[in-house]
Formats: C-alpha cells, structure tokens, sequence
C-alpha cells in the first residue's frame, strides 16, 4: 500500500500541490469546486471535482483514501472553499483511520479579508487532525524584496511551500513522526550555517508564525555532523526558548547546511 497522499484544494493549495507533484515527480490529488483543465490532468496528479452532493463527494474521496495510510493536506486558509473541503477531507480520513497532517497557510497581509477569515478559523483546526503545521505566508518574505514581476514572487513563495511539503512527506516516511510530534500544532523554521549553532541560530530569528515564549520541546532536523559540543550548545539555546529540553532527529534528507525546527504554537490568534 502506497504512503503518503499529498492532497492539495482550492485554487492556492492546487498551485502548490501541482510545483511540489512537478518539482519531486511525486503524485498528488487535487481537489476543487471548480472544473479542471486537460492540463491539470497528467501523470502524477489527480483531480476531484467536488459537487454540491456531499455525500457523493465523500464516497469517491473515501475510494481514493482507502489505497493509502497517511494524508498530508494543503489548507489555504480564508479561502471560499476551505470548511467543506477541510472538513470533507477530515472526515473521510477517521473513516479509514488514516493519519491526516495538515500544512495551513495564512495569507499575506494584504489580503486582509481572507487573511482575518483564516486567523479566526485556526482555533479549531488542531480538533480535526493528528498534526498541524501552520506557515503565515508573509514571513515567508526573508531578506528577498517582492519582485517586479509579482507572478514570478507568488512562484517563488510557491517554490517554498513545495519544498515544505517535500520535506514533511520525506519524514512521514523516513521517522516515527508521531513519536517525535507530540504536540497538536507547530510551526516550521529552517536556518542555514556552517556550524549547527549558527543553523538553529538562523532558524530562531526566522520562523514561519507566531511562536510562544516557552513555548515547549523544539524538534530540531538536520543531516550536518554534529559533535557532542555543538549539540549541548544547541541544546542550551533551544532549551532557553522552548523551556523544554529538545529533540535532534539526524539523517533527515535536509542536506548538510540546514536545519529545520517544528516549535509548537498556540492557534489563539496572535496579538
């Protein structure tokens, strides 16, 4: 039986569905109220109109789940679509008992309305899956500008969310990802360096949302090799800002300049 399924709806959560399935040659479901074109039907990506009859929306998502044990979905937060279709889903997975990990994104800043709508709607998100990671996409703005060519910025935005997925999809598969993820909800932070120090020092200054002061046990992702040395040192850092001692997880396909940490938050609406 086949893994994971990434599952991506609504109009933001099919483009990124459709980079990450073209970018990792990895398939996909993609799932919205709309009609599909000939194009968005190729190898590796598979499409579900949904219609007004909910239950015949969830007898052909149940047909899809049952070849699978794990569902990892991308939720565009604040869009039309998103209730019915995250709780379509959601449903459908306690059905089959299949693990369900949700990737939401929180709209930029200028998209005020849909950015309110989706802040309101996480409260209740954690009650409906087994794990929550919650990206804002306006921190996804780094040190880069937003480029002449706003089509090519949101493709670069893009870019990021489908490497994301690819990395969760990896541990899905590579790690007892619930033994580690202990917590309901997390965001993500990923940090390069030369040393782990300097790596989990960049991560820290760069997370993806709102993150608590103590806000518990930091999982801490990396392939570089990391002495005994840097490891106490990075301890003591996370330690310091999760008040919790952390967890390092090796060989976790990142490459040897980068890590990535899960820190867990709260889905109150931030100040």
């Amino acid at each position: 039986m086949p893994g994971t399924l990434v599952i991506g709806y609504g109009g933001y959560g099919c483009s990124c569905a459709r980079t990450y399935s073209e970018r990792y040659d990895s398939p996909v479901l993609l799932m919205d109220y709309r009609s599909f074109t000939e194009e968005d039907y190729t190898l590796n990506q598979d499409c579900m109109e949904l219609t007004e009859d909910i239950n015949l929306n969830a007898s052909r998502l149940r047909d899809v789940l049952s070849n699978y044990n794990r569902i990892l979905l991308l939720s565009p937060l604040g869009g039309a679509s998103f209730e019915a279709a995250h709780s379509l889903i959601s449903e459908c997975a306690r059905a089959l008992d299949i693990a369900m990990v949700s990737l939401c994104t929180v709209p930029y800043t200028f998209e005020s309305e849909r950015r309110e709508k989706a802040l309101q709607a996480l409260a209740t998100l954690p009650e409906s899956v087994d794990n929550l990671f919650v990206i804002d996409l306006q921190r996804t703005i780094r040190d880069e500008a937003i480029a002449e060519n706003f089509s090519e910025f949101l493709a670069g935005t893009e870019g990021k969310i489908a490497d994301l997925v690819h990395t969760l999809a990896d541990l899905l598969e590579r790690i007892p990802f619930f033994s580690y993820c202990s917590s309901p909800s997390y965001t993500i932070a990923v940090g390069e360096g030369a040393h782990y120090q300097d790596a989990i020092s960049d991560a820290l200054a760069h997370t993806y949302f709102e993150v608590p002061q103590s806000c518990g046990k930091i999982i801490a992702f990396t392939d570089m090799p990391v002495s005994d040395f840097d490891r106490d040192q990075a301890s003591t850092t996370l330690a310091a800002r999760g008040n919790a001692m952390p967890e390092h997880v090796g060989k976790s396909g990142l490459g040897e300049d980068t890590v990535l940490l899960f820190m867990p938050i709260s889905c109150r609406r931030p100040l």
